[in-house]
């Protein structure tokens, strides 16, 4: 078990046997999310739901309550393979060894909570946990789910990277290849 893990959090992860619930956004956060998801599911002996949440495009804005159905249809396969490239890029060319469900879920509120209220509505057996990638130290849908959540909610961070001078960047240096760990 990962030693950032609330005591609550490990112990769902050990004694239940409910699904771990992962909200996957493509950045460095929701995968290193991801990746611990499977990992934990694989010790645990769980299965993983692998969530993406969608909403209308912005420039939509006039049909965010009720879009034309060949316009959500086609959010929603973007969505997906928003998904499906989010955990090629967790896993690379190794297989995760374990199946994941994959859930695209549209987003209907219109708060800024919304991907959170998602991910709180998927997770919605009594031995879920879920598992969120910590972007920003109190992002929005880490807050909604801290106090709302009536589950486990396990946070991972986003890897550190190396950081270089700009000065390198903005001559066009070299910059030597580094491999963050996620």
């Amino acid at each position: 078990m990962s030693e950032d893990m609330s005591s609550e959090v490990a112990e769902a992860m050990r004694g239940g046997t409910g699904r771990i619930v992962v909200g996957v956004d493509g950045s460095l956060a929701g995968m290193a999310a991801l990746r611990t998801a499977v990992r934990e599911a694989r010790d645990g002996g769980r299965q993983v739901v692998a969530v993406q949440v969608w909403e209308p495009s912005l420039e939509e804005e006039f049909t965010l309550s009720n879009p034309e159905r060949v316009w959500a249809s086609y959010w929603e396969e973007q969505a997906r393979g928003r998904l499906d490239r989010a955990i090629a890029a967790a896993f690379g060319t190794k297989s995760p060894s374990l199946a994941i469900e994959r859930r695209v879920v549209r987003d209907r509120g219109w708060l800024l909570d919304r991907p959170g209220r998602a991910l709180h509505a998927v997770a919605d057996r009594p031995d879920d946990v879920l598992v969120i990638g910590a972007g920003r130290p109190r992002g929005r849908v880490r807050r909604y789910l801290e106090r709302r959540a009536s589950r486990p909610v396990l946070v991972v961070s986003a890897p550190t990277l190396a950081r270089f001078p700009r000065g390198v960047l903005r001559r066009g240096e070299t910059v030597p290849q580094v491999r963050a760990e996620i």
